[in-house]
């Protein structure tokens, strides 16, 4: 093994590769992004803490963020006994959809 850890160091090093810009379009599977920037998910807490329906301020954080080829929104109970701390996005029932679909849209 090469000291950078791959099997064949030598082949790998002395390959031409064409070098890849962020804003390139990337194609996965069915899903095409308009390019290569990935917004992880995070865990915001800025849900409605009594319900976990998102609210506007949570809508304008990801709109601002909307250039990203993908954005992966903040983790999501999908169950009143998975909530795990207020202000934690939820989704188990019509009022919490309502509120991501006005995130999404």
């Amino acid at each position: 093994m090469g000291t950078c850890g791959c099997v064949n160091e030598k082949k790998h090093h002395t390959e031409k590769v064409a070098p890849i810009a962020w804003g390139d379009k990337l194609n996965m599977g069915e899903l095409c992004l308009k390019n290569r920037v990935v917004m992880a998910a995070m865990s915001r807490m800025r849900c409605d803490p009594k319900d976990g329906i998102p609210n506007d301020l949570v809508a304008r954080y990801y709109a601002q963020r909307a250039g990203s080829g993908l954005c992966i929104t903040e983790c999501s109970s999908w169950s009143q006994r998975g909530v795990h701390c207020p202000g934690a996005g939820e989704m188990y029932n019509e009022k919490q959809a309502e509120g991501w679909k006005k995130v999404v849209e």
